[in-house]
């Protein structure tokens, strides 16, 4: 097996295991719930991102404040220097810091 095949699978089987004990379904919940209503959301993307050594892209990988447009069903809907993004809201959880420091 090549290691992008095992690494597709190894992304595969991650996004269905649960995240600090907790379903996709909670966790999709709990995002919800934290940004029904609010205008803003703080996200720190070092948090989701583990390995920075050798990144060279353009993604900032420090705090950002970014405002809510909508929070849909499965992503969140927000506006990122002046242009609308989605966030998946599996991201969201460790981003904006609603799965706590346990599960970073």
């Amino acid at each position: 097996m090549s290691k992008s095949n095992a690494f597709a699978q190894d992304l595969n089987r991650a996004a269905r295991e649960p995240i600090g004990g907790l379903s996709i379904k909670q966790i999709r919940q709990q995002v919800i719930d934290r940004l029904q209503g609010k205008r803003t959301v703080s996200v720190d993307y070092r948090r989701i991102r583990t390995d920075q050594h050798g990144r060279e892209d353009d993604e900032p990988t420090g705090k950002e404040t970014l405002e809510i447009v909508a929070v849909m069903k499965y992503f969140t809907v927000v506006k990122r220097h002046g242009l609308k993004t989605c966030i998946l809201h599996q991201d969201m959880f460790y981003i904006a810091g609603i799965g706590g420091t346990e599960c970073l």
